[in-house]
C-alpha cells in the first residue's frame, strides 16, 4: 500500500513539474559566446558583404550590453543594403534611444528615411548630425540635395514661394 502511495505521490509531482514546465516555458539558454565576440563576428559577416548572417549574430548580442547599440547600428545598417528600409528604421531607431548623439545612427536614419521618400524626415537627421558635427561634409551635401530636392517639389507641386518673394 505504501509502495502504491508512493507512485501515487510521485506522478502528482511529475505532472505538478510538467505543468509548470508548460506555464512558465524552458529556461532561457546562455549565450555560448560573450556580447564582444558576437558583435566582432557580426561587423566581420557585415565588413564581407554577407549581411543575411550578420544580421543573424547581431541580433544575438544581448539587449542590456554595451555592445547592443553598435550591434543595432550594423543591423540597420545591412538592412539598408538590403533595401529593407522599414526594418533599417527599426534598428537605428533602437540604438537612437540607446545612444541619442551617434552621429553614425542620425547619418544612417537620414539615409533610411531618405530611400522611403520622407525627405522632411531624412533632413531632420541629418541637421541633428550637424548639430552635433558642424563640420560633417557629408552631412551638409545632403541637406543642400534634400533642401533642393524640397524646392523642387514645391516648385512642381505650386505650393512654393519663389525666391524673389521671400
Amino acid at each position: 500500500m505504501k509502495k502504491i502511495a508512493l507512485i501515487g505521490a510521485a506522478a502528482v509531482l511529475l505532472v505538478a513539474a510538467a505543468i509548470m514546465f508548460l506555464l512558465r516555458g524552458p529556461e532561457p539558454v546562455p549565450p555560448t559566446a560573450a556580447p564582444y565576440e558576437l558583435l566582432a563576428d557580426g561587423i566581420g559577416h557585415f565588413d564581407r558583404g554577407e549581411l543575411e548572417p550578420a544580421l543573424e549574430v547581431l541580433r544575438q548580442v544581448p539587449v542590456g550590453s554595451i555592445e547592443k547599440p553598435e550591434a543595432l547600428y550594423y543591423e540597420g545598417s545591412a538592412h539598408i543594403m538590403l533595401k529593407d528600409y522599414r526594418a533599417a528604421v527599426t534598428s537605428l531607431e533602437q540604438a537612437l534611444a540607446l545612444e541619442s548623439r551617434n552621429t553614425g545612427v542620425l547619418y544612417a536614419l537620414g539615409v533610411a528615411w531618405f530611400k522611403l521618400g520622407e525627405v522632411g524626415l531624412a533632413k531632420g537627421y541629418f541637421s541633428a548630425v550637424l548639430d552635433i558635427d558642424p563640420g560633417d561634409e557629408q552631412a551638409k551635401g545632403l541637406m543642400e540635395i534634400m533642401t533642393g530636392l524640397e524646392r523642387q517639389s514645391d516648385a512642381e507641386s505650386g505650393d512654393g514661394e519663389s525666391p524673389e518673394s521671400q
